[in-house]
């Protein structure tokens, strides 16, 4: 399900970038970001969805073992990565059906190569990034981009926004504190603004599916 990444210094769309961030290190993508604000390595039409915080923010230069390390605390002896386990009082399942419910409405299936799990945090990233890619490829052609935006509201209403409140509550609770925990402020407050501005343009959506009704059958036929 992932999309072609850019290579540095390429800017990056913001989702694109977020879920690098959040991948396990890869040396080149780090060597890349660290150092500089990030507003520098980020796509201007992400702009304004980035608080100033994580604009102006700079992720100090690491080793590639510090940067390992830091990945570890957060995410092997910290919080898993993944919404389901972030999420576990809730039940991982009905967040599993949820999510391959939105994947296989847009095509999508989980890569052969990665074998992850749909509620990865690095898949979800992915996913919003490709509905905001078919919304621009849309747009670019005047055709309708309601669709998806509604689709971006419904996946961030129903989680992203969700769990990355989770994902900052649980950082504090076990006291990490390190690049990961500024990544998931800042990711907590771009998908605030992003779902407050989708909400503006095309409503409020359904924060649950029902059984008979799933999201993704209201926001039509993507055509990329």
């Amino acid at each position: 399900m992932k999309p072609e990444r850019a290579s540095a210094p390429v800017r990056a769309g913001l989702y694109g970038f977020l879920a690098r961030a959040f991948d396990y290190p890869d040396e080149s993508f780090w060597d890349w970001v660290e150092g500089r604000p990030l507003g520098d390595v980020l796509d201007v039409a992400s702009i304004d969805l980035v608080p100033d915080a994580m604009a102006t923010g700079v992720i100090a230069r690491r080793s590639q073992e510090e940067r390992e390390s830091e990945y570890f605390a957060a995410f092997e002896g910290g919080v898993p990565a993944y919404e389901g386990l972030c999420r576990g009082e809730e039940g991982r399942e009905g967040i599993l059906e949820d999510l391959l419910r939105f994947y296989h409405y847009f095509g999508l299936k989980l890569s052969d190569d990665r074998r992850d799990f749909p509620d990865s945090f690095v898949t979800e990233l992915e996913f919003v990034d490709y509905l905001i890619q078919l919304e621009r490829m849309a747009a670019a052609r005047d055709a309708e981009i309601s669709s998806f935006q509604r689709a971006q509201r419904d996946f961030l209403d129903r989680h992203l926004t969700i769990w990355t409140e989770r994902l900052c509550e649980r950082f504090a609770e076990r006291g990490i504190d390190n690049a990961y925990t500024r990544l998931a402020r800042w990711l907590n407050v771009v998908t605030k603004t992003h779902l407050d501005t989708l909400e503006r343009n095309v409503g409020e959506g359904l924060s649950r599916p029902r059984s008979d009704d799933p999201s993704v059958a209201r926001v039509g036929s993507p055509q990329p």
